[in-house]
């Protein structure tokens, strides 16, 4: 039968609470940031977002579609949808479109989807939310981190 051993650490109850506060106190300044961090993948995202030309592009007829401003509903669509909060340090973003899924996941020639579609972009790509995400991923961390040493210093500094 194994041995239990007990011991106990000096001041490991009043490390732990102050660990808990401060983690606490960051909160606000993680959400911020976090938001922050969002809404410039979303305007990165948007810089990849297929635009129909100010002429429109021809229908499956041959006629002309109808014109469109330049920058496209799909790009006025992008939204941080949920922001994030001190409660919970999550932050949902995407396009208010119903058809912002199909054009996200419609892939250009000779490649097909699943329904065996392509499509051409001549402004913009299809996957545009996804690649700016991971065009972000590898310094998510250190922009977030950066993000909150700003925000304190802000605090501190009554900016």
């Amino acid at each position: 039968m194994a041995k239990k051993t007990k011991f106990s650490i000096e001041g490991a109850t009043l490390v732990m609470a102050n660990t808990v506060k401060i983690s606490t106190g960051l909160r606000p300044f993680a959400s911020q940031a976090l938001n922050e961090e969002a809404l410039d993948t979303l305007a990165d995202s948007v810089k990849l977002t297929p635009v129909r030309e100010p002429g429109g592009q021809p229908t499956s007829k041959g006629k002309k579609a109808k014109k469109r401003s330049f920058g496209g509903t799909l790009r006025q669509s992008a939204k941080l949808a949920k922001p994030a909060t001190a409660l919970k340090l999550e932050a949902t973003l995407g396009y208010g479109t119903d058809y912002a899924l199909y054009v996200h996941e419609i892939p250009p020639p000779p490649m097909k989807s699943v329904g065996g579609r392509s499509a051409t972009h001549e402004i913009g790509q299809y996957k545009f939310l996804e690649t700016a995400i991971n065009q972000r991923a590898e310094k998510f961390n250190e922009q977030i981190a950066g993000k909150i040493k700003i925000k304190m210093f802000e605090k501190i500094l009554g900016v």
